[in-house]
């Protein structure tokens, strides 16, 4: 298999072109000409398969006699031949199989290759946006009865969410997207933390805060973070998540999250952000409601 030309212009594009959405298309792209690949050569061997079974099966209804050689033959001869196709018809099979499965583990490690630079055109594009386009936050105190409230923050657009999950993890997203993508599996729950398929099995789509930090440290460049930005606050894992028209910070205990915070909580919100502005990391405005 020769390398595919689709890849090296999806790379060309990325390298080229400096906005972070950009690249994140292209890794798009290289997800769907994957998957393209995949489904054609699952086509391929369910095809052979198919074809496979139809000639031995052929083969042994012969070898069963339910053929009758005509007087003329000889039915040693028969079996010989008969033997002869068999054997040069599993060679054909068996050699169509293994070039599919050549192409499969060439074409796996080209697009892992092409996936793995578009992910550091992405690393290094947030690291530079880090330096002069840092993301805003301007969060508001909503204060409740009891001394209790509820942190908010203006939606975040355009690259804030990626910055942000890079500076608060070291990770990138899988998907730009990410944030804003509320989508669920079923109606009676909330929406995924995690997109399924990129790592992590189907059980583990919805984590509580221990085992999504735990998720977090078992991977290296990119995690498939969904519908929620979580920062470490102190030595737990509380989270930014859309609600509506604008973000609430949630505050991880024990397997679940909740927004409804005391005054010490959202203290302590407050000033874990404060300190990575004074840090220089992101911009920040606080204000009460």
């Amino acid at each position: 298999m020769t390398r595919d030309s689709s890849l090296d212009s999806l790379l060309e594009r990325a390298r080229t072109v400096e906005e972070v959405q950009v690249a994140y298309g292209a890794w798009e792209e290289l997800r769907r000409l994957h998957e393209s690949l995949l489904r054609r050569l699952d086509s391929e061997e369910l095809r052979l398969g198919l074809a496979g079974n139809f000639l031995l099966g052929a083969v042994h209804v012969a070898q069963r006699g339910s053929v009758e050689p005509s007087v003329a033959t000889d039915a040693l001869a028969l079996s010989g031949s008969l033997e002869v196709f068999e054997a040069s018809s599993q060679a054909r099979l068996d050699a169509a199989r293994a070039a599919i499965q050549e192409e499969r583990t060439l074409a796996s490690d080209q697009f892992a290759a092409a996936e793995a630079t578009l992910q550091l055109h992405i690393v290094e594009r947030l690291r530079r946006q880090a330096v002069g386009q840092k993301p805003w936050l301007r969060m508001t105190l909503q204060s409740l009865p009891r001394g209790r409230s509820i942190l908010q923050l203006e939606r975040l657009v355009g690259d804030a969410p990626a910055q942000l999950f890079y500076l608060f993890t070291g990770l990138i997203p899988t998907h730009h997207g990410f944030f804003e993508d509320e989508s669920t599996d079923t109606s009676a729950k909330g929406p995924t933390c995690i997109y399924p398929g990129e790592g992590i099995s189907g059980e583990q789509l919805r984590l509580g805060p221990a085992a999504l930090l735990e998720a977090l440290g078992k991977f290296k460049v990119a995690f498939p973070i969904k519908a929620c930005l979580p920062f470490p606050v102190g030595s737990g894992l509380w989270r930014l998540v859309p609600r509506g028209a604008v973000v609430e910070v949630e505050c991880g205990e024990g397997d679940s999250y909740r927004n409804i915070l005391t005054s010490a909580e959202a203290e302590l919100a407050a000033g874990t952000l404060l300190r990575w502005k004074l840090e220089g990391m992101l911009e920040l405005e606080l204000k009460a409601g």
